[in-house]
C-alpha cells in the first residue's frame, strides 16, 4: 500500500515537472501573421508565449489545427517562419529566430542536432505599441496598464464599453451621465464633471485614430477588441493636446489574411427592481484574396434594462439604453511589408432617460415634468498605410470624424413647465505620419500631426413645446506639430530617453447672430513646446527603476458666456500641465509568475479649464486657477499555480486647487473634483480543463470606489463614491461554444455614483446616481 501511494505521488510530480508539451489536446490555429498565430496559440495551450522580435512578427504562418501536443503545434506553426521555440519553464515558452547553421563541412555530429526544445533564456516580452516605438513593457520607462481582452476569447462584458475599462482601473475615473455621456480621468487629473467646450484631457484611439476632441467618451463595444492600452500622462509629447492625464488606446483584431472564421455572441440580462434586455454581436473575416487582401467587419447591438421609475408620470424603467453599431476595416497588402487599411466605425447610443434619483425619495425613484432624452451618434472613417522603410517603419493615418450628441434637461424650476434643450455637432479632420525604428542599444521615432476640429453648440431654453433659442457658438481649432523621441541604453542597465513636441495651434470662435463686431469673434495663435525626458535603470531581467517628467496642453477657445447672458461669449486661456514620476516594475502580468509596478507622481496644472454651471442651471467653461495632484499608484498579478491568477491595485491620490481666479477664491485648496482619495481591487481567475474538450473558468473581483467631490465650492461641494462593488462570473467551454453567466454588483449595493442629473436643480444638493442593481447576464457564444 506504502509502495502504491510513493508510486503514484512519484508519477504525479513527474508529471507537473513536465514540461506541457507532452499532453495532447485539440488545436484550432488560424493562419495569420505570426504574432496573432502565437496569440491564439497560446490561448487554447494555456501557456505564455513570448514573441518581441519585430522581423518575426509580420511572418505568416499556416497555424496549427487537430489533436497536437504544444510542441507538435508549434512546429507546425513555426514552418517556413525562420523561427523557433525555446522553454523557459512548464507553463511559459518563447519563440526566436532561428539561428543559422554552420557551415557541414565544420560540423560535429552533435552540432547537426536540432536546438534543445527545452533551453532557457531571457524572460518573455510584452510590447507597448502606444509608445509608437513598439517598446517592450520591460524597457517602458513610465507607467502604462494593459488590459488584454483575448482572455478567454470572449469577454462577456464588452457591451460595456469603456465602462468595463474604468472598473479594471483603480487609475481610470469617469463621471456617470449614462453611456456616451461620459468623462474620463486618467491619474487624477480631473478639470470638471460637466461637458462642455474644454477639450478633454484623456486622448482615445482606436489603434491610431483619434476618436474625440470636444465631445464625451463615445464609449465604443469592445467586442473583437484585442487589448487596451493605458498611458498615464500627460502624453503631449507623442500625443500632442488632450493628453493631459494620458491616453487610452483600444486595439481592435486586425483581419486575417489566411483564414475566413467567423464568431458570435448573444446573452440575456436582468438587473434586480428593474427590467429585462439583451445583447447581441457578430464577426465575420472573410480572405479576398491569400496572404494579400481581406475584410473583418463587427455588428452589435444592446438593449440595457432601465431601473429608476418615475411615479408622477406613472412610468418604470424610464432608464433604458439601447445602443447599436459595428465596424469594419478592409485590409490589402499589395507588396511584402505594406499594408494598406480602410476602415469604418458608426455607432448609435440612445437613453430615454436620465439615470439620477433624488436624495429623501424611496430607493430608484424620481418625479420629473418631462423626460430627459440623451443621443449620442458617432460616425468614423479611416485610412492607415503601415510600410518597412530601409529598417525603419513608416505609419500614416487620417481619419474623418462626425459626432453628435443631443441631450435635454428638466428645467423646471417653478409652477411653469419648461425643457432645455443642447445640440453639439462636432467634426474632427486628423492626420500622422511617423518613422519610428528599434536597433540594438537605442530606438526613436519621428513625425508630423495636423488635426482640424469644427463644433457647433446650440441651446434652447423654454416652453417645453417649443423653447427658444438662448445661444449658438462655433469653435474651430486647427493644429500642426512636429515631433520626436529618442531612447539610448548607456550601459551598467541604464538608458536614457529624450524628446519633444513643437505644436502650433489656432483657435477661432464666433457667437452666431451676434452682428457686424469682428471684436466678438477671436482668433489666437498659441506655439508652444511639450518636451520630456526620462531616466530607467535595468537592475536585472525583470527589475526596472525609472524617473520620468513630461508636459502637455490645452489650447485656449471662445465659450458661451456665464450667468445666462443670451448669445454672449468670452475667452477661454490655454491650461498646461507638468508632472514628475518615479516608479518601478518587476516581471509582466500574464508572463511571469508574479509581476508588480508602483510608482509616485507630482503634477502641477496651471490655468485650468473647466466646464462650469452658472447660476441659471446653465454649462459654460472658465479658467479656474491652478491645481497640485499628488498620486501613489500599485498593481501586482500572482500565478500562484496552473490556472490560477490573482490580481490587486490601489491609487490614492491627493488634489488641491493652490491658486484659484478671484471668483473662485472662496474653493482655495479644495479638492479638485471626481477623484476618489482611495480607489483598489483585487481579481481572481481560475481555469482547468473538465476532459479533453471542455474547460471551465471561474472569476470574481471586489473593487472599492472611494469617496470624492462633484465639483469646487457651492453647490458643487457634494460628496460621491465611497462604496464596494463586487462582480463573480463563470465560464464554461466546449469545442467551438461557450456558456457564461455574470453578477454585477453581487450584493445589490446601495451606492452613489456621481452627485449630479440636472444643472437647473443642481442647487438643492439633493441628486445621486445610485449604482446599477444586481445585474446577471446569461450568454452564449461561438466561434468558427
Amino acid at each position: 500500500m506504502q509502495r502504491s501511494r510513493g508510486v503514484f505521488i512519484g508519477a504525479v510530480l513527474v508529471a507537473l515537472a513536465s514540461p506541457a508539451s507532452a499532453q495532447s489536446r485539440m488545436f484550432d490555429v488560424a493562419p495569420g501573421r505570426l504574432g496573432n498565430v502565437l496569440i491564439q496559440f497560446g490561448d487554447q495551450a494555456g501557456l505564455n508565449v513570448g514573441l518581441n522580435d519585430p522581423a518575426l512578427v509580420g511572418k505568416i504562418s499556416k497555424g496549427a489545427k487537430g489533436r497536437l501536443t504544444n510542441q507538435e503545434a508549434l512546429r507546425q506553426i513555426l514552418l517556413g517562419t525562420g523561427a523557433t521555440v525555446v522553454w523557459l519553464d512548464y507553463q511559459s515558452v518563447r519563440v526566436v529566430r532561428a539561428q543559422p547553421s554552420p557551415p557541414r563541412t565544420r560540423q560535429s555530429k552533435a552540432a547537426k542536432s536540432p536546438r534543445p526544445i527545452d533551453q532557457v533564456i531571457a524572460p518573455s516580452e510584452i510590447v507597448v505599441t502606444a509608445s509608437k516605438r513598439q517598446t517592450p513593457l520591460r524597457d517602458y520607462p513610465g507607467s502604462v496598464s494593459i488590459v488584454d481582452l483575448r482572455k478567454g476569447n470572449f469577454p462577456t462584458r464588452t457591451d460595456q464599453g469603456t465602462g468595463e475599462i474604468v472598473a479594471r482601473l483603480p487609475i481610470l475615473a469617469s463621471t456617470h451621465l449614462g453611456p456616451g455621456r461620459n468623462k474620463l480621468f486618467i491619474r487624477g487629473v480631473a478639470d470638471s464633471s460637466f461637458s462642455g467646450f474644454s477639450q478633454t484631457t484623456v486622448g482615445e484611439y482606436l489603434g491610431d485614430v483619434r476618436l474625440t476632441y470636444y465631445a464625451p467618451d463615445p464609449n465604443l463595444n469592445l467586442y473583437d477588441m484585442d487589448r487596451v492600452e493605458v498611458l498615464e500622462g500627460p502624453q503631449g509629447t507623442l500625443y500632442g493636446t488632450g493628453g493631459l492625464g494620458g491616453v487610452i488606446r483600444l486595439v481592435p483584431n486586425a483581419p486575417d489574411f489566411k483564414r475566413n472564421s467567423l464568431s458570435m455572441s448573444a446573452a440575456m440580462v436582468s438587473v434586480a427592481h428593474g427590467s429585462s434586455g439583451y445583447d447581441a454581436a457578430g464577426m465575420a473575416n472573410v480572405v479576398l484574396e491569400e496572404g494579400r487582401a481581406a475584410i473583418r467587419a463587427v455588428v452589435y447591438r444592446s438593449s440595457d434594462p432601465g431601473y429608476i421609475n418615475d411615479p408622477s408620470r406613472e412610468l418604470v424603467d424610464v432608464n433604458r439604453t439601447s445602443s447599436h453599431g459595428g465596424r469594419v476595416a478592409l485590409a490589402v497588402n499589395p507588396i511584402d511589408d505594406w499594408t494598406v487599411t480602410v476602415g469604418a466605425v458608426v455607432q448609435d447610443i440612445s437613453t430615454r432617460d436620465a439615470q439620477y434619483v433624488l436624495r429623501g425619495s424611496p430607493r430608484l425613484e424620481r418625479s420629473t415634468v418631462i423626460a430627459q432624452p440623451f443621443d449620442n451618434d458617432y460616425a468614423l472613417a479611416y485610412v492607415t498605410l503601415d510600410k518597412g522603410v530601409a529598417e525603419a517603419r513608416l505609419t500614416s493615418t487620417t481619419s474623418l470624424v462626425r459626432h453628435d450628441v443631443d441631450e435635454v434637461a428638466d428645467a423646471t424650476v417653478t409652477t411653469s413647465p419648461r425643457k432645455f434643450e443642447q445640440e453639439t455637432a462636432i467634426s474632427l479632420l486628423s492626420h500622422e505620419s511617423r518613422l519610428s525604428r528599434r536597433n540594438g542599444d537605442h530606438s526613436w521615432v519621428v513625425g508630423f500631426s495636423g488635426l482640424l476640429a469644427r463644433a457647433r453648440t446650440s441651446r434652447r431654453l423654454g416652453d417645453i413645446a417649443a423653447p427658444e433659442l438662448i445661444a449658438e457658438v462655433r469653435n474651430l481649432n486647427l493644429e500642426g506639430a512636429i515631433f520626436g523621441q529618442y531612447s539610448r541604453e548607456l550601459g551598467h542597465g541604464f538608458a536614457l530617453t529624450g524628446g519633444a513636441r513643437l505644436s502650433y495651434a489656432k483657435s477661432n470662435g464666433e457667437v452666431a447672430d451676434d452682428g457686424p463686431d469682428e471684436s466678438s469673434e477671436p482668433t489666437r495663435t498659441q506655439i508652444r513646446l511639450s518636451p520630456m525626458t526620462a531616466v530607467s535603470w535595468q537592475i536585472d531581467s525583470k527589475l526596472l527603476a525609472f524617473v520620468h517628467y513630461q508636459s502637455a496642453f490645452r489650447p485656449g477657445l471662445l465659450e458661451v458666456a456665464p450667468d445666462g447672458q443670451e448669445n454672449g461669449a468670452h475667452r477661454i486661456d490655454a491650461d498646461t500641465i507638468s508632472m514628475i514620476e518615479a516608479g518601478a516594475r518587476y516581471g509582466e502580468p500574464g508572463r511571469d509568475p508574479l509581476s508588480f509596478s508602483a510608482g509616485i507622481s507630482y503634477a502641477r496644472w496651471t490655468d485650468i479649464q473647466a466646464d462650469q454651471i452658472d447660476e441659471a442651471g446653465l454649462p459654460f467653461t472658465e479658467n479656474i486657477g491652478d491645481g497640485r495632484i499628488k498620486t501613489f499608484e500599485a498593481q501586482a498579478t500572482w500565478h500562484a499555480f496552473p490556472g490560477f491568477n490573482f490580481e490587486t491595485s490601489v491609487f490614492v491620490g491627493a488634489s488641491r486647487l493652490a491658486k484659484p481666479m478671484p471668483k473662485f477664491a472662496d474653493a482655495n485648496e479644495r479638492e479638485l473634483p471626481n477623484i476618489p482619495h482611495v480607489g483598489a481591487r483585487v481579481a481572481a481567475n481560475y481555469e482547468r480543463s473538465l476532459n479533453r474538450s471542455m474547460s471551465l473558468s471561474l472569476n470574481g473581483s471586489a473593487r472599492y470606489v472611494g469617496s470624492s467631490d462633484l465639483g469646487i465650492g457651492f453647490p458643487l461641494d457634494v460628496s460621491q463614491g465611497n462604496y464596494l462593488d463586487v462582480s463573480v462570473g463563470a465560464r464554461i467551454e466546449g469545442g467551438p461554444v461557450g456558456l457564461s453567466i455574470d453578477v454585477d454588483n453581487l450584493f445589490d449595493t446601495r451606492g452613489n455614483r456621481f452627485a449630479f442629473g440636472n444643472p437647473f436643480t443642481i442647487d438643492q444638493q439633493d441628486q445621486l446616481t445610485p449604482l446599477v442593481p444586481r445585474r446577471i447576464r446569461v450568454g452564449m457564444d461561438a466561434r468558427f
